[in-house]
């Protein structure tokens, strides 16, 4: 067998040039869509809490004082199961009455 004295297969060539080319493409997408939204946008309004009217807890002018979001409801029974049979629609309801307390 002639054909595999140098092992089964004898001319290897590499492959994954494309696929690093594409993975570079991303990452550098990434870069950029990342320093556009610093730049232009706000990073704080990510690790805020936001009360049921909007108002960003410790951090909106006149929430200052205000840093922590209190529900005045913890989930029940019927939230966790709504939940888990994929139903999020009580849990929104009972997320969005967040309060800013100090």
């Amino acid at each position: 067998m002639k054909e595999l004295e140098n092992g089964p297969i004898s001319t290897r060539r590499c492959t994954d040039i494309p696929c690093c080319l594409l993975f570079v493409v991303f990452i550098l997408g990434f870069f950029v869509t990342a320093g556009w939204g610093i730049q232009n946008g706000d990073p704080n309004k990510l690790v805020v809490s936001w009360d049921e009217a909007g108002n960003a807890c410790g951090w909106a002018p006149g929430f200052e004082a205000y840093p922590y979001l209190y529900w005045p409801e913890i989930p029940g029974e019927d939230v966790m199961r709504d939940v888990q049979a994929g139903d999020f629609e009580s849990l929104y309801a009972m997320l969005g009455q967040g309060i800013c307390v100090s």
